[in-house]
């Protein structure tokens, strides 16, 4: 198949199929960590697929809305010689 010049990046399917796949390993990740150290370790009840979901799904909300406010809070101000403006 032969690549366009203009096609830079990879497609939105080919994205998403990354993203879900990221965040599959990682909640499984977080199931095996969590039930090799603190259920065997500390004998702490086990957890399941689903609670390794819902916890990703909370460090992903709560980076995403700390990114959010802080671009507005750090770059809410433009700055002087941004958006093309030229120094003459």
């Amino acid at each position: 198949m032969r690549k366009h010049p203009w096609r830079k990046h990879p497609g939105p399917v080919k994205t998403f199929s990354f993203i879900l796949a990221a965040f599959v390993a990682g909640s499984i990740l977080i199931l095996w960590s969590w039930n090799t150290l603190a259920a065997d370790l500390f004998l702490l009840p086990e957890a399941r697929f689903k609670h390794a979901v819902a916890l990703e799904a909370l460090m992903v909300g709560v980076f995403l809305v700390s990114m959010i406010i802080a671009r507005f809070t750090l770059n809410g101000a433009p700055r002087s010689g941004s958006q093309g403006e030229s120094a003459s």
